[in-house]
């Protein structure tokens, strides 16, 4: 009775222990983190799993409690919305309040204070930046599969003594390689074998069909002929694709693997693994080329060629 008696307070003793643990975690915790707006027309993103669907400017000294941080994203709620916006246009409150001092003492007349506060603004709103924040933006809204706009906005904000000034220039865009992208391919092909295996090379043509979930993402299915008869053999991929960078945005490299199955002459399975280069003319028209090597599991491996045109929709 007495041990049983001993195993209860013990057990409560532990419990009551943990419960003030918790507590003094929880009072210890660190209050949640308050930046302030620097500067008018700071761009907030209204996001859905951290896609953005909207944008609004924020007035300056607008205070942003701080959810979460993300590289240079800050994620807050905003008028009852979750919401982002980048680290650069955020300071602490103390850092505001100088901020503003300095700007009184710029308009009265204090010299060495106000050409302080002007190369601060110039390097918080650097125009790169700004032209590069943009531009991420406006391609993640186009893997969302939203239509960006015909136009881009470099805004370049220079300081004066007591504004701040915008002069914008204007230039085409348009995203050659957006995410949900379903496109048809039709192709001429080249094989090292013909499809009994035998090393006959062999020309021909074929279709396909491709969806990007991403826009490095997707996948594939096609089917080509060497005689002008129905097909007789459907492959399907997944394929990595990567845009290159911003002088050759139209041109993209990807890498595909999978299999298939060929239904007559000598039926059997294939695998396959292979690459290639597509270029866009515009978001729905380009060209492409891939080469694979084949691998059926009767016969024995070939190479195939692949060129032809593509339209997204």
């Amino acid at each position: 009775m007495n041990s049983n008696i001993l195993d209860i307070r013990k057990f409560v003793v532990l419990i009551s222990s943990i419960l003030v643990c918790f507590a003094v975690h929880c009072l210890a915790a660190d209050p949640p983190t308050v930046l302030v707006v620097a500067q008018d027309g700071s761009q907030l993103f209204y996001h859905q799993s951290g896609t953005p669907l909207d944008m609004e400017d924020v007035p300056k000294g607008t205070e942003l409690t701080i959810e979460s941080v993300s590289g240079d994203r800050c994620y807050v709620t905003y008028k009852g919305k979750p919401a982002y916006i980048r680290r650069e246009f955020l300071v602490t409150k103390q850092e505001f309040l100088a901020i503003q001092q300095r700007a009184r003492l710029a308009g009265d007349g204090d010299e060495k204070a106000r050409m302080a506060e002007a190369a601060k603004l110039k390097e918080q709103v650097n125009a790169d930046q700004v032209q590069a924040a943009h531009h991420d933006e406006t391609r993640a809204m186009a893997d969302d599969g939203a239509v960006p706009s015909t136009q881009t906005t470099d805004s370049r904000r220079v300081p004066t003594k007591n504004q701040v000034t915008t002069t914008e220039r204007v230039t085409p865009l348009y995203e050659p390689f957006p995410a949900h992208q379903l496109s048809l391919q039709a192709f001429g092909t080249y094989a090292s074998r013909d499809r009994e295996g035998i090393s006959n090379t062999q020309g021909g043509g074929g279709l396909g069909l491709t969806y990007f979930f991403t826009r490095y993402v997707g996948i594939g299915a096609d089917s080509y002929i060497e005689e002008w008869k129905w097909p007789y053999r459907l492959n399907g991929s997944v394929i990595l694709r990567l845009p290159l960078p911003e002088q050759f945005s139209k041109l993209a490299v990807y890498g595909f693997g999978g299999g298939g199955r060929q239904f007559k002459d000598i039926p059997q399975f294939t695998w396959h693994g292979g690459g290639g280069l597509e270029y866009k003319f515009s978001r729905n028209l380009g060209v492409f080329a891939d080469v694979r090597e084949v691998f059926p599991d009767k016969t024995p491996n070939y190479t195939l060629l692949r060129g032809g045109v593509s339209y997204g929709f």
